[in-house]
């Protein structure tokens, strides 16, 4: 059962307690994504916002804001420079988890269901509400 505070609980799964729990989003998080090096998270939510956090202090780091739907999938990039976010508003946006700076829009005919990073940061794959799966090449 997801939680109806939209509050991330990180886990501590030794103990079995709840080891932090994120609050800031004003609406229902629906996806959820940790950094390589485990100590930020990001989100994304109903609210239409996808959030950095640092997870040690429980602070969010960073609140991207521009799509205009619910954001359903977030994914890093292997070097946990750039986070791919995709939307109900049919698109992926890719930002600068540093600066918080959008880089780049990209437009598509359906709902955006899911985002996934290549292992080289080259090419994202695009999961969409329709059935379909698109590869894109990035550069940024």
């Amino acid at each position: 059962m997801g939680s109806t505070d939209n509050a991330i609980h990180v886990w501590d799964v030794v103990s079995r307690l709840v080891a932090h729990t994120l609050t800031g989003h004003t609406h229902k998080v629906k996806s959820v994504a940790w950094d390589g090096s485990g100590e930020r998270l990001a989100t994304g939510s109903s609210d239409k916002t996808a959030r950095i956090w640092d997870v040690l202090t429980g602070e969010t780091r960073l609140t991207l804001m521009g799509h205009s739907g619910s954001v359903g999938s977030v994914a890093w990039d292997s070097t946990g420079t750039y986070l791919a976010t995709g939307s109900d508003d049919s698109t992926v946006r890719i930002w600068d988890v540093n600066t918080g700076q959008c880089l780049a829009i990209l437009h598509t005919d359906a709902v955006v269901l899911a985002v996934a990073w290549s292992s080289d940061g080259q090419w994202l794959a695009l999961g969409c509400f329709d059935g379909r799966m698109l590869w894109v090449r990035v550069r940024v």
